[in-house]
């Protein structure tokens, strides 16, 4: 009996964690570009109290084998990577990645990030005058670039910064745009015109996306072990890393509907481990007062 308390407790505890992960999901249901989590568990070890061939009490053979479980455990966590739909918001410095890419970012310490959260803000970049980085609002991350399409497949991009410098003596009149292409222009009284230097936007592909690290603002760091490396490709729309689509955001790929269920199952798998440990309690008792 001491037995079936151990297996509800862990019974419990792994529900617990259970609904602290759909929880985690229900928060981020509006969070821009957020993958859903999942819980996996794995049945802990067994005893084998009798095999198959040994000699019972009555003296006869055993047909069957005789094991008990000593409950579960949590295996681990993953993500969901399924695409949210897009939500429309109208502004020039938010973008979208239709497809298997992630957008690249970069610290002061030239260190890459990665995240699908495509809000950015413009701002002015003060190592040079005149010109503008778009940053992740998130992380205050800046967005990566490349100053010509890299042709194709690319094992590195660099760690550069995107950097806006208009073109010299151009008139601005509207706000700047993303080409078919991924490259960066502004509207001038030319029409639309590149930027002083060229920028294209690359996108970072990885073999597993199970392997990435998670971490706080909705971005990943690349761990090479687990991922297989990151791999880009900046210019068209190519059909293994998708396209970038300005102006609108990727939403949450958490169904509320789902996770609410998800719950409610959790939470009566939960009562059903504190009833097994009310009754194993019961029976302890009872045994207890006939000896």
């Amino acid at each position: 009996m001491f037995n079936a308390l151990w297996v509800a407790k862990t019974g419990m505890e792994a529900q617990d964690f259970r609904v602290s992960t759909i929880s985690n999901n229900l928060a981020n249901a509006a969070t821009t570009a957020f993958k859903k989590d999942l819980a996996h568990f794995t049945s802990l070890g067994y005893t084998q109290l009798r095999g198959k061939g040994a000699t019972t009490e009555t003296g006869t053979t055993s047909v069957g084998s005789v094991y008990v479980g000593h409950g579960v455990q949590l295996s681990d966590t993953s993500k969901v990577h399924s695409q949210g739909s897009i939500k429309d918001t109208e502004s020039d410095t938010d973008f979208m990645v239709g497809g298997e890419g992630y957008f690249v970012l970069v610290d002061d310490a030239g260190e890459l990030s990665y995240t699908r959260d495509g809000h950015f803000e413009l701002v002015e970049d003060p190592a040079a005058a005149d010109s503008f980085n778009l940053v992740h609002v998130a992380t205050n991350l800046k967005l990566v670039a490349v100053n010509a399409e890299t042709g194709g497949v690319s094992e590195n991009v660099g760690n550069t910064a995107m950097q806006l410098t208009p073109p010299g003596g151009a008139t601005v009149l509207g706000p700047m745009t993303l080409d078919r292409t991924g490259e960066m222009l502004m509207e001038t009284t030319s029409g639309d015109v590149s930027f002083a230097t060229p920028q294209f936007l690359p996108l970072a592909r990885f073999g597993a996306k199970d392997g990435l690290v998670l971490q706080p603002g909705n971005i990943f760091k690349d761990d090479a072990a687990r991922t297989g490396g990151a791999t880009y490709y900046a210019g068209r729309p190519d059909a293994g890393f998708g396209s970038i689509r300005q102006s609108v955001l990727e939403v949450s790929n958490v169904t509320v509907i789902d996770e609410m269920v998800n719950m409610i199952e959790a939470q009566r798998s939960y009562e059903m481990g504190a009833k097994v440990m009310s009754k194993t309690d019961e029976m302890m008792s009872a045994l207890i007062q006939r000896t």
